[in-house]
Formats: C-alpha cells, sequence, structure tokens
C-alpha cells in the first residue's frame, strides 16, 4: 500500500492480507490477465507492482511467467519485509521503498513492459500522478493493469466485507476509499491520463479490472 499510516505497517494487516490471498485475486482476475494483458507482454517481460504490499501478487506472476523480471514497489517497511521472506522460484523481485504520492518513482524511463496497481491507486491523493509516472516507465507497446476497488452502495459494501469477520465499524475508515471511483470514473482518469482502454472486467463484485495502453 501506499498511505505512511500505522494501518499498513502493521504486522497484523499483512497477515490478514496474506491470508485471503485467493479472495484477492480470483480466478476471475487470473482469466482476465491471460486474455487481455498477457498476450502484450509476452513470456519474459519486465514488470512491476507499484503498492506491491505483502508480494503476494508479485509471487503469483512468478510462477505463471518464470521468465519475467519482476519490481515490487511500496512505502510500507512490514509489508516489504514480508515479501522479501517469500520464497521466489528462480530469482526473488527487486523491491524499493517508495510514496506512490511522489513523482519521480525510482524506475528508469521505458524501462517496464507492464505496470500493476492493485488495491492502491484508490489510496493516492491524486492518482493522475501514477498515470503520469506509468507513461514514463512504460516501453513502447507496455501496458498498464489497474486493479481496484469500484464504488457502490454502503450497505452492499458492509455486506461484502463482512466475508472477512470484520467489524462493520472498524471497516468505515477504508470506506472513503474504497467507494471513491466508478467503473466510468476509472476509465474517465485513464483517459485523462492518457490511456487508451484495451480491456475491462469485474473479477470480484467489488473490484473493476481495467487494461489500458498509452495513447
Amino acid at each position: 500500500m501506499t498511505t505512511t499510516g500505522s494501518r499498513w505497517n502493521d504486522s497484523s494487516m499483512v497477515e490478514r492480507m496474506s491470508s485471503n490471498r485467493g479472495r484477492r485475486y480470483p480466478p476471475e482476475f487470473w482469466a482476465f490477465f491471460d486474455a487481455t494483458v498477457r498476450p502484450r507482454i509476452g513470456d519474459a517481460p519486465a514488470i512491476a507492482d507499484f503498492g506491491c504490499g505483502p508480494g503476494l501478487l508479485l509471487l503469483d506472476l512468478a510462477g505463471r511467467l518464470p521468465d519475467s523480471t519482476l519490481r515490487g514497489v511500496d512505502v510500507s517497511n512490514a509489508m516489504l519485509e514480508n515479501a522479501r521472506a517469500l520464497d521466489f522460484p528462480g530469482g526473488a523481485p527487486t523491491y524499493v521503498q517508495h510514496d506512490l504520492n511522489t513523482a519521480p518513482y525510482p524506475v528508469e524511463d521505458g524501462s517496464l513492459d507492464l505496470c500493476i496497481t492493485a488495491n492502491v491507486a484508490c489510496f493516492l491523493d491524486n492518482p493522475l500522478v501514477l498515470l503520469g509516472e506509468v507513461r514514463r516507465m512504460l516501453r513502447p507497446g507496455g501496458g498498464y493493469l489497474l486493479f481496484d476497488w469500484r464504488r457502490q452502495a454502503l450497505a452492499d459494501y458492509i455486506e461484502n466485507r463482512g466475508g472477512l469477520g470484520d467489524d462493520p465499524t472498524s471497516m468505515m475508515g477504508l470506506q472513503p476509499f474504497h467507494n471513491r471511483f466508478t467503473m466510468d470514473e476509472w476509465k474517465w482518469l485513464l483517459a485523462e491520463g492518457g490511456f487508451e482502454v484495451a480491456g475491462e472486467a469485474q473479477p470480484r463484485v467489488s473490484h473493476v479490472a481495467i487494461a489500458s495502453v498509452p495513447r
């Protein structure tokens, strides 16, 4: 995650995120990835996960794309410590600590085939800063995968989150971020940031997945 608040540096948050890995990235997410994203990036892409958290998405990517070069960027010490301790097949990713609200990001121009943010962009002060950096870092032909929360009715949000065993009262601090953008607003932000949508899906009732490429 990208906020410097204590929530993301809490070991209990790391444990909770790790325990619901299958829920976070369900088969529908990977079906969308395989159909829409993977054909564009080839078998040995350079991929960066911005706001990589405890490294779970990078671990899945390493299994699916064993010849890829992976990077993880996150602001949280606790998240990065967990990610570095994971057992990756082949070489481990490169990790960098950085706040995604602050540009430039510590990645070279034109060095990536795929940039990913998962459950991150909704927390940023200005997602257009992220999109500007993604455009800078992508190689010609590269793409961006956004996987994030979509706005929903408060009662629906509480019901959908209930499966994680949270007290509804404790969810209210996250709710304004999770309910920030609709699918159309995500697509508007991408267009404003200079991207064209290449595919979209709703892998979870609470989430959108949008694959895009620079215009």
